[in-house]
């Protein structure tokens, strides 16, 4: 996912008019490699503990506590376009108030070191708090109704994942196979890629245009490995509808999964190498097994039978601008080339 964090920064500073390469430093300077060794060795002090929301804080800056979310800020997306929007006001700011012979170089200066500072002190732990809270409800839904919890968490899934809201669940689950040998809560979270693999097995298969093939031909092949960014921001998002689409799959799989109690016994893999995870420590291949191997395939055909019926998407381009995407059209694309 770091590598996404320059196509989210220079998309953010695009939108907000930042300057793009002040942009790219605030991006960086928030999966910098050393700023997760912060954590390492005991806590100075737990802050909020007792709480949903308590965090271990391990250093402090000026007396304002340091916080990470689990993992660092790898897998998330919401504080990168907040510290982004903030810092293009920032920006707007200190060009006003630098004289221009300077401007050139200590207004970017100025701009990353206020920006990306607040993105590690606020702005950062504000996202992570807003990831503890949905574990909280999430549990919630969970005592109340697994089947819903499930489709809950399996048509949500792409969308915590994206802005980093996963990691109130995430622990949550890890601490359960530590304590308990086995967890449900993140099986419900499988399904995820097989929905974005059914939609996009579709779209290639409907579109023979070379732009959506030179991208969904090896976003499908990721997607069966369970890495879906490819397809998602590459054809998923721009085309909207089909996103939605594997969305609501990956709920019914998640509801399927939550009503047959499936649970995980170890972390591992992804996409169909979390396969393994399902089986008992013994080696037994359960239910638990097949209902699991039964979901992926489930969702897959779902997700490939709505989008088979649905119109064909447009991409839309970088400029804004939308490429149909019809047989007819795709037709006339190959008999040009």
């Amino acid at each position: 996912m770091g590598k996404f964090k320059v196509v989210i920064a220079l998309t953010a500073a695009k939108k907000f008019r930042m300057n793009i390469y002040s942009a790219l430093a605030i991006a960086f300077a928030l999966v910098y490699p050393s700023l997760s060794d912060i954590t390492a060795g005991e806590p100075l002090y737990t802050l909020f503990a007792g709480t949903p929301f308590s965090a271990d804080v391990y250093t402090t800056f000026l007396g304002i506590p340091v916080l990470l979310p689990p993992g660092g800020y790898y897998s998330t997306v919401i504080p990168v376009i907040l510290t982004i929007w903030f810092g293009a006001k920032v920006e707007k700011g200190f060009k006003r108030i630098i004289p221009s012979v300077v401007n050139s170089f200590l207004t970017p200066f100025f701009t990353v070191l206020v920006a990306a500072s607040l993105a590690i002190l606020v702005i950062g732990p504000i996202a992570t708090w807003g990831a503890d809270f949905i574990g909280f409800i999430f549990m919630g839904i969970y005592e109340l109704s697994p089947v819903i919890f499930g489709a809950l968490v399996g048509g949500l899934w792409q969308l915590l994942v994206m802005f980093g809201l996963h990691w109130g669940l995430a622990p949550i689950g890890i601490l359960q196979i530590s304590e308990q040998g086995f967890t449900p809560i993140l099986s419900n979270s499988g399904s995820a890629s097989f929905g974005v693999l059914g939609v996009l097995l579709a779209i290639i298969v409907k579109n023979r245009t070379r732009s959506v093939r030179n991208i969904g031909i090896p976003a499908t092949i990721a997607s069966v490995f369970g890495v879906t960014e490819p397809g998602i921001y590459g054809l998923l998002l721009p085309m909207k509808k089909p996103f939605i689409i594997a969305l609501i799959s990956s709920a019914i799989g998640g509801a399927y999964t939550g009503f047959f109690d499936v649970v995980v016994y170890r972390i591992g893999g992804f996409g169909i190498f979390t396969l393994t995870n399902y089986i008992t420590d013994d080696g037994q291949l359960t239910m638990n097994f097949w209902h699991r191997l039964i979901s992926f395939v489930l969702v897959t055909v779902i997700a490939f039978t709505i989008q088979m019926f649905m119109k064909t998407p447009q991409l839309e381009t970088m400029n804004g601008e939308k490429q149909t995407i019809n047989h007819e059209e795709s037709e006339k694309v190959e008999n040009k080339i």
